[in-house]
């Protein structure tokens, strides 16, 4: 399975930020410093690779649900690999 670089900080950043609460796509393109647009294109990649997956939290209020990216079981196995790569 090929991921980008971006894909893979995007993965990264989730398991450095919040490892398990999840993390909203705004907060996470913030930490980024990149568009909601862009960031959201490649959650959406990773999450056909199974990589991440998302979690819509229902309040009860009228509007959307907030919706909050985790990284799967494989997700952590290949932010390991990444990581053994970077050393």
């Amino acid at each position: 399975m090929k991921i980008t670089n971006y894909q893979a900080l995007v993965l990264l950043e989730l398991e450095d930020t919040n490892n398990n609460n999840g993390m909203w796509r705004e907060e996470l393109a913030e930490n980024l410093s990149t568009p909601s647009t862009t960031l959201y294109d490649n959650l959406i990649r990773l999450k056909r690779k199974n990589l991440v997956e998302k979690y819509e939290e229902n309040d009860g209020m009228r509007g959307r649900n907030k919706v909050l990216w985790f990284t799967t079981i494989l997700g952590k196995r290949a932010i390991n690999v990444i990581q053994e790569g970077m050393k």
